[in-house]
């Protein structure tokens, strides 16, 4: 019963993961500068450096953030 509790929970966290990278994407899809779009392929990988997070936060806020590229 605790192998398979395990499982179910491990299926449901990349069904979430699944969800909010595509959530992601598509918010992404909508940066401005195209040459600067990201595309997230891996969620934790890809928000490492922070410049996705930081474009998410401008997107979000309509507000133009200052970040290293």
């Amino acid at each position: 019963a605790t192998i398979r509790r395990l499982d179910h929970q491990h299926e449901k966290d990349e069904a979430e993961e699944a969800v909010f990278l595509g959530w992601m994407n598509w918010k992404l899809s909508q940066y401005p500068n195209q040459a600067e779009r990201r595309q997230m392929l891996h969620l934790f990988d890809d928000l490492a450096d922070g410049v996705a997070l930081c474009q998410l936060a401008e997107l979000l806020t309509k507000k133009s953030l200052r970040f290293n590229k």
